[in-house]
């Protein structure tokens, strides 16, 4: 009986590991592009983008990611690190970059600037908006619609807004 009571726990609960194993790999997958385009296309205009640490989601179902990116002003570069609890968002969308909208100011920011001559300055705010740093591929509106199913599959029900190249 105790068997039974435990498989009916488990069950769910690595399904929604797996799905969550998906996002991630969705997540990843398409930043890894990402970083491959820039770097093969030097004339492409826009920042130049290392991932410090690839899309996670912890224990307490919270997503995160810390990426390097230079400076417009290319002063140095900026540290950015993004987090939020996977129940708070609510819709995928692209305009000049992929973002995750969050219900209310839900995503926490921590920027950290590094300047060329070794100051730095930090900032934390929140913010509605979690920037997944995917702004070059086109016509991709196939990876949302797999985000949308690994999200709901995952017990969080993603919402389909504008998808503009």
């Amino acid at each position: 009986m105790k068997i039974i009571i435990t498989l009916i726990f488990l069950i769910p609960a690595s399904s929604l590991l797996a799905q969550e194993k998906l996002i991630l790999k969705l997540l990843n997958q398409e930043l890894k592009r990402e970083v491959q385009y820039l770097q093969k296309n030097p004339g492409f205009v826009g920042d130049t983008l290392i991932i410090l640490q690839p899309f996670t989601i912890t224990e307490n179902k919270m997503l995160s990611v810390v990426v390097k990116k230079a400076m417009g002003s290319g002063q140095g570069y900026q540290i950015i690190k993004q987090e939020a609890p996977l129940n708070k968002i609510e819709s995928i969308l692209k305009d000049i970059n992929v973002i995750l909208v969050t219900t209310d100011k839900d995503v926490a920011v921590t920027t950290t600037d590094v300047y060329h001559n070794n100051t730095t300055k930090t900032q934390e705010y929140n913010s509605d908006l979690f920037f997944l740093h995917l702004s070059s591929g086109q016509q991709n509106e196939r990876w949302q619609d797999k985000m949308i199913g690994a999200f709901s599959k995952a017990g969080v029900t993603l919402q389909k807004e504008i998808w503009a190249d």
